[in-house]
């Protein structure tokens, strides 16, 4: 048997970012999916050859390449294979992650539902739903059934266009600046295409968390557990940050393209559970996004979506 060509960074960056998608749909770790990505954004960055850097060993030399992420670049320069890629291949179904998204069912859900069932396809799902056989799969109730049959019947849904990580961080950074907060959602988690842009303000998470008797700097107030607040307010965009609206319109190409552009005051809380040593106090420092080392204060607690 012959030496395996080398791959080129964008055969690299394109099996690692795959590698990425498919571990997300397989309900895996967010840090595993997030290093992934990151791995194949470095390589397509990296001037030299990420093959020859592997095979001397010194791609752990750059910044970001852990254990994980050189075993599998070593795997891939050396047999040009990933085995944990090819597997994941095989048990999920893009196709299903999409058409889920497409109609509000979450990704992850409809490739296990595909999994259980044996089917990878959209015609495939569909013919399992005609035979009945979709309550076979685990986790699987009438009203699930109902909506997965709902949105085999529904009409192709034209897919909404998304926006670049950048672009929708600099425009969450124009609305959470009108409102004196800072940005939430998507961006906050660097998803590379946000669908979802959202910010919170430290004023509105503070009535919000009164209404429960929280007080930030007295832990044994706090409940634990997952806390959902309703909305209580709703404000439109373009009255609260009217610039940011009309950059948004420009950028997907009109007001009729916007799903959702209000702001309401709903909160979804994460409240530490009993005996933990932290406490999420309202953000005060953050730059970019991201908790200050010196605080390590947990900002996923406590977001007010757009």
């Amino acid at each position: 048997m012959g030496a395996v060509p080398a791959p080129s960074n964008e055969e690299i960056a394109s099996a690692l970012a795959e590698y990425a998608t498919l571990l997300e749909l397989s309900d895996a770790s967010g840090h595993a999916v997030r290093a992934f990505r990151r791995g194949a954004e470095l390589v397509r960055s990296t001037p030299l050859p990420i093959a020859d850097l592997v095979r001397t060993g010194r791609v752990k030399e750059l910044r970001g390449v852990g254990p994980g992420l050189e075993r599998r670049m070593r795997e891939l320069v050396e047999t040009g294979r990933i085995a944990e890629l090819d597997e994941l291949r095989q048990t999920i179904s893009p196709e299903l992650a999409a058409f889920g998204r497409m109609h509000g069912i979450a990704p992850g859900r409809l490739v296990a539902v595909g999994a259980a069932l044996g089917v990878r396809t959209v015609a495939e799902l569909r013919a399992a739903a005609a035979e009945g056989r979709l309550q076979s799969a685990p986790g699987v109730g009438p009203q699930t059934e109902e909506r997965i049959a709902a949105a085999l019947a529904a009409p192709p849904a034209r897919p909404r266009p998304g926006l670049m990580l950048d672009r929708a961080r600099a425009l969450c950074d124009a609305v959470a600046g009108a409102l004196g907060g800072i940005v939430a959602g998507d961006v906050r988690r660097w998803v590379d295409q946000p669908e979802r842009l959202a910010a919170f303000c430290e004023e509105v998470v503070a009535c919000r968390l009164a209404e429960l008797g929280v007080d930030e700097d007295d832990p044994t107030t706090s409940p634990s557990g997952r806390r959902n607040l309703p909305a209580t307010a709703v404000h439109p965009l373009a009255e609260v940050a009217p610039r940011a609206a009309e950059v948004l319109h420009e950028l997907v190409g009109g007001a009729d393209r916007i799903a959702f552009s209000d702001l309401p005051d709903n909160l979804i809380v994460n409240f530490p559970d009993p005996g933990a040593r932290w406490w999420p106090r309202l953000p005060s420092c953050v730059a970019s996004g991201r908790p200050s080392p010196r605080r390590r204060r947990r900002l996923d607690g406590v977001s007010s979506t757009a």
